[in-house]
């Protein structure tokens, strides 16, 4: 038998299906699915549609399990204290719902979840519904600096004394508007020798910036997603717990396995946080099938690309603002710039985010325009200029040059659309 071809990059990118001549740039929102996980799902979809009985009760959990093993490795984590979950919204939500159990105040002070001005707009709107409930306050450590700027701040606020006791954290990983990566690492170890709980938000993460096992042990909870760099369906996503706090889990909905679990061994309280009902969960039993084609995706050397593709990307904005002498249109690097994060976020006018996202699909280009802070509900519509907008881009490992050269073709004539920009107003620099 002759040995098998290593897989390049050119003819792994034959196994992503986009319409013709689209330039898929927000993989950081959602990627598309590899065709031979897309195949795997469509074979147990239709076991799942076809022979129902046999699926659910006598496939489904070993299935599930084999999935939950596969993701434990390739995350560096223990698989006894991974969740699957549809996405990392849900994740996040069973985080919060379960800090009641572990936050309390002092002296009639309330306790404080100390979190950052860069977090998800739907994710902040969930922890301040959380502390209204639950009588907790949320308050926010502003993050320009570097990263040991930032972690002092935090040290800071825990050590000051001022206001009520630090009883959790929350920070995303890598954020979403600017693709930021955050010292997770280090804020998560200060949280731990202060006895206070660590929630991380890494839904653009996985498959983007290394995990391991020192990581996920060093975090009470860790949320993340598998569709967005890890490649695999809409639908699978993970909350990873600590020993110490996997016992406070509470599950959003109650279902099997909710009542009496103390009685059970700790999969049946994993189970407890999955089982809402019967719904689609083939896009988390195809996590390991995701895994293997982003094994090849590495071994083809994507990280090196990536990596010289983003810098194209900044180095051809750039040359872009020049040449219309705009103040937009900016790279804002982060303050532990990473080049392993597959995203780059550039100053742009406030403008409404569903028109430049039609904008650009009506060039065949794909990508958004983000905020600095998203901690108000968001007008898609409307623009709001008291907030600083950004466009962001993905340069994932199936994307090249031409990819990159189509945007910055298309930018002005979108600006130039919208009406948006075409001034020397001062912008955000």
């Amino acid at each position: 038998m002759e040995p098998k071809t290593a897989a390049t990059l050119e003819n792994l990118r034959a196994e992503m299906k986009f319409p013709d001549g689209h330039a898929m740039l927000n993989a950081g929102s959602l990627s598309p699915t590899p065709m031979p996980v897309l195949r795997a799902a469509e074979t147990l979809r239709f076991e799942q549609a076809t022979n129902t009985h046999e699926f659910y009760f006598n496939r489904a959990d070993a299935l599930l399990d084999a999935a939950r093993a596969g993701l434990a490795a390739f995350l560096g984590g223990d698989a006894a204290r991974l969740v699957l979950l549809p996405n990392v919204t849900w994740a996040i939500n069973v985080a919060f719902a379960s800090l009641a159990k572990r936050l309390t105040g002092a002296g009639g002070r309330r306790p404080v979840v100390l979190t950052t001005d860069l977090e998800y707009g739907s994710l902040q709107y969930a922890l301040g519904q959380f502390a209204d409930r639950f009588e907790r306050e949320v308050v926010r450590v502003v993050d320009a600096g570097t990263w040991d700027e930032i972690v002092e701040r935090f040290r800071g606020r825990i050590e000051g004394g001022q206001g009520g006791p630090v009883a959790a954290i929350y920070v995303s990983h890598v954020t979403s508007g600017l693709a930021w990566e955050m010292p997770v690492r280090a804020l998560c170890r200060l949280a731990r020798e202060r006895g206070i709980v660590s929630v991380v938000d890494g839904a653009h993460a996985p498959g983007a910036v290394p995990l391991d096992a020192e990581l996920l042990e060093s975090c009470d909870a860790y949320g993340g997603n598998c569709h967005k760099w890890m490649m695999a369906p809409a639908g699978a996503g993970f909350l990873h717990v600590s020993d110490a706090f996997g016992p406070s889990l509470q599950p959003l909905v109650m279902s099997w396995g909710a009542k009496n679990r103390s009685l059970r061994g700790p999969g049946e309280l994993i189970r407890s946080i999955e089982n809402h009902g019967s719904y689609d969960r083939v896009p988390q039993m195809v996590i390991p099938d995701a895994i293997a084609f982003g094994r090849q995706v590495d071994e083809a050397g994507a990280a090196a690309h990536v990596e010289e593709l983003r810098a194209y990307l900044v180095d051809r904005m750039t040359e872009l603002r020049e040449a219309m002498g705009t103040p937009w249109l900016a790279h804002r690097p982060g303050p532990g710039e990473s080049a392993a994060v597959p995203m780059a976020a550039f100053t742009f006018p406030a403008c409404g985010r569903k028109q430049f996202r039609d904008a650009m699909l009506r060039r065949n280009i794909s990508c958004v325009v983000t905020r600095y802070r998203e901690d108000e509900e968001i007008d898609d519509k409307v623009p709001d200029p008291a907030y600083d907008y950004f466009l962001r881009a993905s340069t994932a490992w199936f994307n090249t040059r031409a990819d990159v050269d189509r945007l910055i073709g298309a930018v002005p004539g979108v600006m130039k659309e919208l009406g948006v920009g075409l001034s020397p107003s001062p912008s955000p620099d």
